[in-house]
């Protein structure tokens, strides 16, 4: 599987907490990459002058470049449709949902009518607002750290949950390929190791119904010892934190050669 990397301006040798880690694990296993960019005016990719998009490849950067990559005929590419990833999509499809039945609301009307008690909020495009807790006192920062977006940009609100740990686990072909801790307590903490119990958890929850087979699956632990399902994100667009890389990689080469191989036209 070829893989084409979004460059998002820093040197692949520098510090970037995914191209740099991705790039290594593909230099140690000997896989072919190629940097591509994003050119914000035009819209496009760019670094394609000499790229054979004939053959299967993985493309892995922003979400916009996610979105692009279909149209450039990149397959499977960044395993992107914009309804995979809605959350009012995902309502009355999984019993296991966070939040099962989020409200519809906007940018505008939550401007117009801030949130009485704390509240669950995000857009339901794709990284336009990422999911956050709002309480009444935050209305003046908000406003003025969001002012730029659009009145009409449509958000989903829930009430907010306890939750007590979260973690990330890439499923490739339906089948949970690597995975790692996020959050514990609401704070950042990827080292910690995945219990048995939480891996064969997330097993289970990915024999559930999925918007795709090859998909970014968020699952949480409550205080009375359920487990639930966040979200669920984009494969070519989605943090690592301290998941094995090299494990997603050869999911991939496997899931080439499941679907595609020997050649694909």
């Amino acid at each position: 599987m070829r893989w084409f990397i979004q460059d998002g301006g820093m040197s692949f040798a520098g510090l970037d907490r995914n191209v740099s880690p991705l790039v290594a694990t593909l230099g140690q296993l000997g896989r072919e990459w190629t940097a591509i960019g994003y050119h914000v005016e035009s819209e496009s990719i760019t670094g394609l002058e000499d790229a054979d998009l004939g053959i299967p490849s993985v493309v892995y950067g922003s979400t916009r470049v996610a979105e692009l990559a279909g149209g450039y005929g990149f397959f499977p590419g960044a395993f992107y449709r914009p309804e995979w990833f809605d959350p009012m999509m995902w309502t009355g499809k999984r019993a296991d949902l966070l939040n099962p039945t989020p409200a519809i609301s906007s940018i505008g009307d939550l401007r117009r009518d801030w949130v009485a008690e704390p509240m669950f909020v995000k857009s339901i495009a794709p990284k336009i607002l990422t999911g956050m807790v709002l309480e009444g006192s935050d209305v003046a920062w908000w406003l003025e750290e969001y002012a730029s977006l659009a009145d009409d940009e449509a958000i989903v609100v829930s009430p907010v949950q306890a939750i007590e740990r979260e973690w990330r686990f890439f499923v490739i072909d339906r089948k949970v390929v690597a995975g790692s801790q996020y959050r514990h307590d609401g704070i950042l903490r990827i080292r910690e190791p995945i219990p048995a119990n939480v891996w064969e958890q997330a097993r289970k929850m990915a024999e559930d119904w999925l918007p795709s087979p090859n998909i970014v699956m968020d699952i949480c632990l409550l205080p009375d010892g359920s487990f639930r399902l966040v979200e669920f994100n984009c494969l070519g667009a989605s943090g690592f934190y301290a998941a094995d890389i090299a494990r997603i990689v050869e999911a991939l080469d496997d899931f080439e050669k499941k679907h595609f191989a020997p050649a694909a036209k």
